[in-house]
């Protein structure tokens, strides 16, 4: 933990707006902006004397031992919970004697907003869950993936072990969920050892009791789902805005990587490693469960659908619950046809 920067940040010129809990902040090399948790952008209306910002951005550098330059004029790393993106002055065509930065500022709560959750929803990704299914989490850009998977690892039993892999750091935990778990945090360098690939097989060798993936990419499709086969758990977030889609585009991935299979052999390969696919989407601002997505003898079922009526459980998915006859009798009642 590098305290003295955590400290110089929080008492910097950024104060006023880490305290407003914006979600971002950004220099173009002339004006501060801002990004509230509705994704709206709004300008500072502060005015920060370039000096200051300067010496700031210096500051932050020095902290963490990095370096940028003309040579190396982009520059990107975490410090807690703010992760910065540093350009160089020498790439910017306007006020090119500044350094741009943006701040994101992750927080470190767990809490999800369980208002946006219908309870019939939740009672069945809960019992999904229980069962130590694979779950897959999709949306677009801000449909807020990453806090809904966070309210998920919120909701696993106590002192599980859990592999966390990250490109990026941006999954932070309060001190209380630290404790409930048996947490491993790993992060994925593809230019390195430490690849997504070489860590997956790393994590299936500790089998632990879920693997978590903030963020899959092209590279990790075919070798993720091979860990889900295999016996890995696994919930990771995906960036898809159709949960009905989704399935064929995991299908196609895998193809790109190996072009020896066939596309149904890929196809059931992402039927089998995620049973529920759940789509989020920015609703009114809010991060709400758009739609629920199942699988079973290789046709997709949309369960769910945001403002529509529930359809009702494939049997395959039904099977997967962890709950008593009677506790199945109650989810079939909830979910109409």
């Amino acid at each position: 933990m590098n305290n003295k920067a955590i400290d110089y940040i929080n008492n910097s010129f950024l104060k006023p707006l880490i305290s407003m809990k914006v979600k971002e902040i950004s220099f173009n090399g002339d004006k501060l902006f801002y990004k509230d948790f509705n994704g709206v952008n709004k300008k500072y209306d502060e005015e920060i004397p370039l000096k200051e910002i300067d010496t700031f951005v210096r500051e932050i550098i020095n902290f963490t031992d990095n370096e940028i330059n003309k040579n190396n004029p982009f520059l990107n790393f975490n410090i807690e919970n703010f992760l910065f993106y540093i350009i160089h002055y020498s790439v910017c065509s306007r006020n090119n004697q500044n350094f741009n930065f943006k701040i994101k500022i992750y927080p470190e709560m767990l809490d999800y907003d369980l208002n946006n959750i219908e309870t019939k929803c939740l009672n069945l990704i809960k019992s999904y869950l229980t069962n130590k299914n694979s779950l897959l989490i999709c949306g677009e850009n801000e449909s807020g993936k990453k806090e809904f998977l966070k309210f998920i690892i919120s909701q696993l039993p106590l002192n599980s072990e859990l592999v966390i892999l990250e490109r990026e750091k941006k999954m932070f935990f309060s001190n209380d969920l630290l404790d409930k778990f048996n947490l491993r945090f790993w992060t994925i360098d593809d230019n390195k050892i430490n690849s997504s690939k070489s860590l997956l097989e790393e994590a299936r060798k500790l089998t632990p009791d879920r693997l978590i993936f903030n963020d899959i990419s092209l590279n990790d499709v075919e070798f993720l789902i091979n860990c889900s086969l295999s016996g890995i758990n696994i919930i990771g977030t995906f960036s898809s805005k159709d949960g009905i889609n989704t399935y064929d585009k995991l299908a196609r991935l895998i193809l790109l990587n190996n072009s020896n299979m066939k596309y149904s052999e890929a196809l059931i390969g992402a039927f089998n490693s995620f049973k529920l696919i759940i789509t989020l989407k920015r609703i009114d601002g809010l991060s709400k469960i758009y739609s629920l997505v199942t699988n079973y003898k290789e046709k997709i079922y949309e369960i769910y659908k945001y403002s529509e009526k529930y359809r009702s459980i494939p049997k395959g998915l039904l099977n997967l619950l962890s709950v008593d006859d009677s506790g199945k009798e109650k989810i079939k009642e909830e979910w109409v046809k």
